[in-house]
């Protein structure tokens, strides 16, 4: 397990990984060139706002015309969670997947619990369930939680 909580000018990251790929986190491109954060996590000017839909949750909605070819959504994700962690750590009640949440600045946690859970698990696991993105990480499939895109 890696956490930042400086990463990303402090939205922080946590990331459970096997070994292979941890030791390779600090030299990619996003975690040396801190100017990789200047046109990301920004979203004082989003063309669009956060609605609930009834009986559906929230979405994103537009607020102007949007051109073809601009950036409405760029950001790091505070999370990136091997799928492979997590038949291992459900034996330990998610001791691990707590223990990256927990080391999140309070910012992010609060905008990660504030994520829909559709079922009544285990408060973290279930809005991963619920809102992450499946990827590939290192060559190896990864869950991603991008709370501005999952509402």
């Amino acid at each position: 397990m890696y956490t930042s909580t400086g990463f990303a000018n402090g939205r922080g990251i946590s990331i459970i990984t096997d070994d292979d790929i941890a030791t390779k986190i600090e030299d990619l491109p996003s975690f040396v060139q801190t100017s990789a954060f200047n046109s990301t996590n920004n979203f004082s000017n989003a063309p669009w706002e956060v609605k609930s839909v009834l009986g559906r949750g929230k979405g994103l909605f537009a607020t102007r015309k949007i051109t073809r070819g601009e950036v409405i959504l760029s950001n790091f994700p505070v999370a990136v969670l091997h799928m492979e962690a997590f038949p291992l750590d459900h034996a330990l009640n998610y001791e691990h997947l707590h223990l990256a949440y927990n080391q999140l600045p309070s910012a992010t946690k609060a905008l990660f619990m504030d994520l829909t859970a559709h079922n009544s698990g285990d408060p973290i696991m279930e809005r991963i369930n619920t809102n992450a993105f499946a990827g590939e990480f290192g060559g190896s499939p990864h869950f991603m939680m991008y709370p501005e895109a999952a509402v």
